[in-house]
């Protein structure tokens, strides 16, 4: 079974009642390794992970129930170059789930490596 990088962004519950104020347009970003046979499942079980991971966040901070992380809304993608956005010691570190599986932990812990690579590949498109 293969593991395919699936990025995501999204923005935390200070983020979202700051941006609008402000004019921001702060984000997020995770990545997981989801293990399964092909980049179409791995982008569809990524999308549901990402929701949960919001969701839990979200609850976790005290925030309004009901908002979503929703995939017209927050760049995502299956990475199909890992060694572009990560070095080997962060890619070591980062969680790795299969379909049906979820994040553990809700913590928004970016690497830097990431945040830069998401910001660089966010304004070429």
């Amino acid at each position: 079974m293969k593991k395919h990088l699936f990025v995501f962004c999204y923005e935390t519950p200070e983020q979202l009642a700051t941006n609008p104020m402000y004019g921001w347009d702060e984000e997020e970003s995770k990545a997981m390794f989801i293990k399964c046979e092909s980049e179409d499942a791995a982008l569809h079980w990524g999308r549901k992970a990402a929701q949960e991971y919001v969701r839990a966040l979200f609850e976790r901070e005290g925030a309004p129930a009901g908002l979503q992380w929703v995939p017209n809304r927050y760049a995502h993608w299956v990475e199909p170059n890992p060694s572009s956005l990560l070095t080997p010691g962060e890619m070591e570190d980062l969680p790795a789930i299969k379909i049906g599986q979820f994040l553990d932990n809700p913590e928004p812990s970016p690497l830097p490596s990431l945040r830069l690579a998401v910001q660089r590949l966010s304004s070429a498109r």
